[in-house]
């Protein structure tokens, strides 16, 4: 039992490690919404492309979103249902105005 917390404790690390970055959560939180292209995510935050492009990368090889390529265009989407659980009470914690009471 002690060593499968300690995993578990190292997992659930990984795990926040990889959104504990205002670029990534930001996307995350753009991402809640549905599926949206590099564009889109470049364009709702200002980012350039290279910024955008930084982040992105690094979210797809922990899990968290996968991308699908459809002509010139790359769309994100999250596939990790954790993330969408986390992600969806960090927006109501912390961006939802009824949150705000």
């Amino acid at each position: 039992m002690k060593a499968d917390l300690s995993q578990n404790a190292l997992e659930a690390t990984d795990f926040l490690k990889a959104m504990a970055h205002d670029g990534r959560l930001k996307i995350l939180c753009l991402l809640l919404h549905g599926e949206k292209s590099v564009g889109e995510i470049e364009e709702t935050f200002s980012m350039r492309q290279a910024a955008a492009s930084q982040q992105l990368s690094r979210l797809p090889l922990s899990g968290l979103i996968g991308a699908r390529r459809d002509g010139k265009n790359i769309y994100y989407r999250i596939v990790d249902q954790r993330v969408l659980a986390i992600v969806a009470v960090l927006y109501e914690l912390f961006c939802d105005e009824k949150g705000e009471e």
